[in-house]
């Protein structure tokens, strides 16, 4: 253990030195590290090493507090916790951000009492990121950080994330707001941000969502339907006219998400509001996962889907897409093999923007897996063809 503990001592040294070159290597050197089991003691003089002084930082890069925490949450021991706690407020932001993960990562059984304490602490002074993934990817937390963060619901630093777990934990039963008063904030925080969405209603496009109205829009929209979806787990009569009034809009999604919660709380939709959703390339794949999530996908009113899940599949893809980023002018089906256990789907499509249109027609595979819900892939190719026309292959 001498050796490792002359190494990082080393290491540490160099992270104070004032020249950056310097600390970059000792950067380097403890990323290198790579020792199956470090003595707790070791671990806990990083940890008070990681809390001291270090040369103003000149990029993200050079933070030797979050690179020293980085080493120690390798290493997974509750015997670390109180002292990762106690020196919470002394470690830079992203080092913050390593201890909440690494307390997530333990769980509820063995960090539950520092957990909490971070964020009844910390919380007031809006030195905790929550790590909302995580926790929602482990549901014992959520009974135990709900009914403690609810009194944060409105603080405008965590709100969203707030709400974020929130409607996980009424997803799994851990809570309930229909008695609870935080429900009438959901009603009116709705009431808000459905007023905000009238005022792009009328001038609705993809074009205008995803590039024009990208930074204003999409997060409103975001919240909204956030808000939509745990209004599923109030009552019927409370909130049935309020969702009713998602169906009159232009957006696809936000009107999916209405028709979703309308279903889920036993109220009839129209037959033609539910082809509308199934048939628009924003909406067709989301429609379908969401009736499947809440087993009420006889209710997906085409037989023949695969087409429109392809398509709105891949409208997704190449918005998010590093390449691409935009949206698609057409999107074309081409043919269809089906094999045992997949179907492979040849897809072409093409973009109107300047920058891409002398590419012409570009090619994506789609792999479609035959599982309930279907599972969709795609084998990326970008490359232009020509005198290919679509087979109707659905």
């Amino acid at each position: 253990m001498n050796s490792i503990q002359q190494a990082i001592r080393t290491i540490v040294k160099k992270m104070k030195n004032e020249d950056v070159q310097v600390r970059l290597q000792a950067i380097m050197a403890i990323q290198r590290l790579d020792l199956a089991i470090v003595n707790t003691s070791i671990l806990r003089r990083v940890i008070k090493e990681a809390a001291s002084s270090f040369p103003k930082s000149v990029a993200k890069w050079d933070d030797p507090c979050a690179q020293l925490l980085q080493f120690v949450c390798q290493y997974e021991d509750e015997a670390l916790l109180p002292l990762l706690t106690r020196y919470y407020p002394r470690f830079s932001s992203a080092g913050q951000d390593l201890v909440m993960l690494y307390a997530c990562r333990l769980g509820p059984k063995k960090a539950k009492s520092s957990m909490l304490y971070m964020l009844q602490m910390y919380i007031p002074t809006q030195q905790v990121r929550l790590p909302v993934s995580e926790l929602m990817m482990q549901p014992s937390w959520l009974s135990e950080l709900v009914p403690m963060c609810i009194s944060y619901i409105d603080d405008p630093y965590y709100s969203f994330a707030f709400h974020q777990l929130l409607e996980a934990a009424l997803e799994i039963g851990a809570f309930s707001i229909q008695q609870h008063e935080v429900r009438y904030q959901i009603y009116e925080k709705y009431k808000k941000l459905l007023y905000s969405i009238m005022e792009y209603n009328e001038a609705y496009s993809e074009v205008f969502v995803y590039h024009a109205w990208r930074a204003s829009y999409l997060a409103v929209r975001t919240e909204l339907c956030l808000y939509i979806r745990m209004m599923g787990h109030c009552t019927r009569e409370e909130v049935e006219a309020l969702l009713m009034e998602t169906l009159n809009l232009k957006d696809p999604v936000i009107r999916t998400y209405g028709v979703c919660t309308l279903i889920h709380l036993g109220i009839a939709v129209e037959q033609e509001c539910l082809f509308s959703c199934a048939t628009n390339i924003e909406s067709a794949y989301l429609l379908y996962t969401e009736l499947h999530r809440k087993n009420k996908a006889y209710l997906y009113p085409i037989g023949n889907k695969m087409e429109h899940l392809v398509k709105s599949f891949l409208f997704y893809y190449l918005l998010e897409h590093e390449e691409c980023g935009m949206v698609p002018s057409d999107i074309e089906v081409m043919s269809a093999m089906k094999q045992e256990q997949y179907t492979n789907v040849k897809v072409r499509y093409r973009f109107a923007h300047t920058d891409w249109l002398q590419k012409g027609w570009l090619i994506a595979e789609i792999i479609l897996l035959k599982t309930e819900p279907i599972e969709v892939y795609t084998d990326f190719t970008c490359f232009a063809i020509e005198g290919e026309t679509s087979t109707g292959a659905f």
